[in-house]
């Protein structure tokens, strides 16, 4: 199920960066790091689950610095 979920969370992001990146139209920026932070959070439950903590921890941490760039983008 994380596979999965992880998997069409990054589909997401990579499509909507490559839409950003062909149109030139960088406004839905927010929304692909929304995404990025949110699969790297689906990795971190997954590292937690297989008993790897210290890459938990790191998957973690990029999640909660990417949801932070994403809201000061969101409210810039």
């Amino acid at each position: 199920m994380l596979l999965v979920l992880r998997i069409v969370i990054a589909a997401l992001a990579l499509s909507i960066s490559f839409w950003a990146l062909v149109t030139g139209i960088n406004d839905f920026s927010p929304y692909m790091l929304l995404f990025l932070a949110a699969m790297f959070l689906a990795i971190a439950v997954f590292e937690m689950k297989a008993k790897r903590k210290k890459n938990a921890v790191i998957s973690y941490l990029a999640s909660a610095f990417i949801f932070f760039i994403s809201f000061y983008t969101f409210l810039r």
